[in-house]
């Protein structure tokens, strides 16, 4: 982790969304993110403890992690976010994301930021993982560059096995599992091109 980010050159805000109780993993989420944090001087932490059922802006279960960039010492947030214990290869999905969002660059092919510019309306696209499938940090990283690609775009990645109402409720029977709120659900690493056509549909 640490090697990795290593090419981080610009400022990011990891605000952290816990609750001190009915949530087993917001302690183990915290120390994560703050063992994280002390790898590079450009990244720092916010630690909201949310009471009475408020979650992180965006997203409905905890341990939530948004991350955002410092631009001239305001906030940017691009609409990425991590649900649940970033650990196993979760623990590579927050890298990637804090990678991508410090550096503002998206890394999309210019076919993909030119159709993007199509879109009318805001798209939510929620990706969820394992912390043992190797294919879903790649899930994960396309869904958070389609973000910062588009301010219509928002992404979150859940750590599924911690929120067994969400696997009823988007039938999820293998990972990673992709679902937009166009209609659209995609299982598997997907190329490019058809989580973009994924973002367009129903627009």
């Amino acid at each position: 982790m640490a090697g990795r980010l290593d090419g981080l050159t610009h400022p990011v805000r990891l605000a952290v969304y816990t609750r001190a109780d009915g949530c087993d993993t917001c302690a183990d989420t915290q120390a994560i993110v703050e063992e994280v944090a002390a790898l590079s001087p450009y990244l720092s932490v916010d630690t909201h403890d949310r009471h009475g059922g408020e979650v992180a802006p965006g997203v409905e279960h905890l341990p939530a992690i948004v991350v955002l960039r410092e631009v001239d010492g305001a906030l940017v947030d691009h609409g990425v976010r991590l649900v649940g214990a970033p650990v196993g290869h979760e623990l590579t999905s927050l890298a990637d994301a804090i990678l991508t969002v410090g550096s503002g660059d998206p890394g999309l092919t210019a076919d993909s930021l030119a159709r993007l510019t199509t879109l009318s309306r805001p798209v939510h696209l929620q990706v969820f993982s394992t912390p043992t499938c190797v294919y879903c940090p790649r899930a994960v990283a396309l869904a958070h560059r389609l973000a910062v690609a588009s301010p219509l775009i928002s992404a979150t990645a859940y750590s599924v096995i911690e929120f067994p109402d969400l696997i009823r409720r988007h039938r999820v029977t293998g990972v990673p599992k992709i679902v937009a709120d166009t209609g659209v659900e995609l299982l598997g690493a997907q190329p490019e091109a058809a989580m973009v056509d994924a973002v367009l549909t129903a627009r």
